[in-house]
């Protein structure tokens, strides 16, 4: 199987309005992290009924966000399997249109909402590790002041973490792991907004 290397930016409004809704980003989030998957195996990884999965699978056909990938298994058992355009999948808007960061916003919000009911998940089911070389739950968050050295290096971290953790293909091993990571500038003259 050849190796998709390319990196994929959303700028389409109809693929970003698409995203907005939960189950959809985290489909696509799943496919780009196993690789070509058929809607069965989609449905197990998040615990949903295959119907369901398999109508917002065709929603993201629809709109470019899954590739249809060929077929697996034999006769009666032959099963469609999906990709995503490619295996690093970015967000892109220009900041002055103002519908596309309402979208984002919105995508951002999911990301978050879905690192909390995972980190959740950990904690209760016991799975958590939080210390030492095996720690597999992490939060952290600082209110700093960058300068333009420090921005210019934190955002190479940021992108060398990202290719760190960028799906390889189905054959990956390990263990599944959520990361998610939010940069955004304070304004120091305006409060910051109630949640």
């Amino acid at each position: 199987m050849k190796i998709r290397t390319r990196r994929f930016e959303i700028t389409d409004p109809d693929q970003l309005e698409a995203i907005r809704l939960p189950v959809r980003a985290e489909i696509v989030d799943v496919v780009s992290g196993l690789g070509p998957v058929s809607c069965c195996e989609i449905a197990g990884v998040l615990g949903m009924r295959r119907p369901a999965v398999h109508y917002q699978v065709n929603r993201l056909l629809d709109v470019g966000l899954l590739l249809p990938a060929g077929e697996r298994g034999d006769g009666r058992n032959r099963v469609a399997l999906v990709k995503t355009p490619a295996r690093e999948m970015s967000l892109r808007y220009a900041p002055g249109d103002r519908r596309k960061a309402e979208q984002i916003t919105s995508y951002v919000k999911l990301a978050l909402q879905r690192a909390r009911r995972l980190l959740d998940r950990a904690f209760t089911s016991g799975r958590a590790v939080t210390r030492g070389s095996k720690r597999n739950t992490h939060v952290a968050q600082s209110t700093c002041r960058l300068t333009a050295s420090q921005l210019a290096r934190v955002n190479q971290l940021i992108d060398e973490l990202v290719a760190e953790v960028a799906p390889r293909g189905a054959d990956d091993e390990g263990a599944h792991h959520l990361l998610t990571i939010a940069l955004a500038p304070i304004a120091e003259d305006q409060p910051e907004p109630k949640p």
